[in-house]
């Protein structure tokens, strides 16, 4: 990749990255009808050890109606 470049990881994909030098990287992840079931999985699981997260699986559980 050269500055300025974005790369899309698909949902699921195994990745990796390693910096080679000093680097300002941002990341998000995308929530949609598409893969909300799978990313309410991950956060409860998540939530055994971080019970912050609960409002945040709320949120989206809302959405499932």
């Amino acid at each position: 990749l050269q500055p300025g470049d974005v790369l899309l990881v698909p949902a699921g994909c195994p990745h990796f990255v390693e910096n080679l030098s000093q680097t300002i990287a941002m990341s998000g992840n995308f929530v949609n009808e598409s893969n909300l079931a799978q990313a309410l999985e991950c956060l409860e699981l998540a939530a055994t050890e971080d019970p912050g997260l609960q409002p945040t699986i709320d949120g989206l559980k809302r959405h499932l109606v």
